[in-house]
């Protein structure tokens, strides 16, 4: 099954309340998630961030897909995996510091966090892929335990 990609186009000078009504607007025209149904456990997998930076969706656009999930009658939450090398993201305690700093907090975006691969990120789980290299992969086992995935 080929990927859907989607893309909204915005500038720096653009509020993010506009940004955000044009995001639910999108997903409600284009029916993105008609692929969750009521009481399915969605994971939103997002990128919180490196510290001294903003280069991250902000947690804004995450409540407005969030809310659009909830519209579904599912149940969302906000998720990430930790980094291989060391550093604020290299375990869940302190990269969920890092995201409540980012404004990842459930006031601001009306979904938990839950970290994909446990407390170390060595939770993981191996599924078959229909693959020419490799015939399996590693992921993180939150991510295989979801109804669905939205992508971020």
């Amino acid at each position: 099954m080929a990927a859907k990609v989607f893309f909204l186009r915005t500038t720096d000078k653009e509020d993010d309340s506009a940004v955000a009504k044009r995001l639910k607007q999108a997903v409600r025209r284009l029916d993105l998630f008609s692929f969750i149904g009521a009481r399915d456990m969605v994971a939103v997998k997002t990128h919180f961030g490196e510290r001294n930076s903003n280069g991250y969706v902000r947690p804004l656009y995450l409540k407005t897909l969030g809310e659009q999930i909830k519209h579904r009658q599912a149940i969302p939450f906000l998720t990430e995996t930790s980094t291989l090398y060391r550093g604020q993201r290299s375990n869940a305690v302190d990269h969920l510091r890092l995201a409540h700093e980012h404004g990842f907090t459930l006031e601001k975006t009306g979904m938990p966090i839950i970290m994909a691969d446990g407390l170390r990120g060595d939770e993981e789980i191996e599924v078959v892929i229909p693959g020419q290299l490799y015939r399996s992969v590693k992921i993180a086992s939150l991510i295989a335990r979801a109804h669905a995935l939205v992508v971020i």
